[in-house]
């Protein structure tokens, strides 16, 4: 039932946003490079199986393998504390070495690497009274993880996220250390903001699903027509011109959802994922608390 009802309101979704990305690909013949020259069938059968066609569609194909491993994860609630933190431990260091796969290409290096930081959310919703002691702490993981990024930026000379091919070295992947000490920093300090109500994040909350499926054709609509807010490439300029950009995108993707919403109603849960309130609490609980029941 679970996997049934993940296939209906994920993978369904993902198969019909899929098919603009796709005829345009076969149109124009442009597959991603990570699969070298390839013929239309394959590239598209390829696209299918790693969302590449996308920038950001290689998330479900991934997520489903995160799905289909549920029994790791209740074999995980099963472990004693002390193995639970020395086994997250042990694979956010072979992530941190491990980086992500090229043009995030590769459904399986992905499972992997990210795999540690869905183990890890099982944890937190385990050991959630554990956490409590760590709450005044949380402005010391916010302070490491900016320091992460100045120094990716500043002494190391890289700029955005670490990709390579599986069996190479490339050094430790600063930018997933960094995002680990950011996302320790927002489980700690959330609960002082989880019980309010606030019309803006309860908005996106709902929305983030099919924004997720709209945003990249906007994207795509502003490269087409050489859109750009760039206002200059030192640090102050190019803040204001991502948070412009992001702003702007979000607006007409959220424009758009409307639309949908407008024409297709409840149908939007099977063409962008898009749910009602009503069902938002038990998207969110259903992955940790299958997980949790089984254990």
């Amino acid at each position: 039932m679970f996997l049934k009802r993940k296939c209906k309101t994920i993978v369904l979704p993902y198969l019909i946003c899929s098919i603009p990305a796709i005829v345009i690909c076969v149109v124009t013949g442009k597959f991603s490079p990570a699969y070298g020259d390839v013929g239309v069938m394959k590239g598209t059968v390829l696209n299918i199986i790693t969302g590449a066609h996308s920038v950001v569609y290689w998330y479900i194909p991934f997520v489903m393998l995160i799905f289909l491993s549920s029994p790791l994860a209740i074999s995980f609630t099963k472990l004693s504390h002390n193995r639970q933190s020395v086994l997250l431990f042990s694979l956010f260091i072979v992530s941190a070495f491990l980086h992500r796969s090229h043009y995030n290409a590769n459904p399986i290096h992905s499972y992997i690497y990210f795999m540690p930081l869905f183990l890890f959310g099982v944890y937190c919703s385990i050991h959630r009274d554990k956490l409590k002691e760590l709450r005044p702490y949380a402005v010391l993981f916010l302070i490491a993880a900016l320091a992460l990024a100045w120094t990716q930026i500043n002494i190391f000379n890289h700029i955005g996220l670490y990709h390579k091919n599986f069996f190479e070295f490339g050094g430790v992947d600063l930018a997933y250390i960094q995002k680990l000490f950011l996302l320790i920093f927002i489980v700690l300090a959330i609960p002082a903001i989880e019980k309010k109500s606030i019309p803006f994040l309860d908005y996106f909350a709902i929305a983030s699903f099919p924004l997720f499926f709209l945003h990249p054709y906007i994207m795509r609509l502003f490269d087409m027509t050489h859109f750009s807010l760039v206002f200059g490439y030192n640090a102050w300029p190019s803040m204001l011109s991502a948070f412009l950009y992001t702003t702007l995108v979000t607006s007409c993707s959220v424009i758009v959802l409307e639309c949908f919403r407008k024409i297709f109603g409840e149908g939007c849960l099977y063409i962008i994922g898009d749910r009602k309130k009503s069902k938002l609490v038990s998207k969110r609980k259903d992955e940790v608390d299958f997980i949790i029941r089984k254990a």
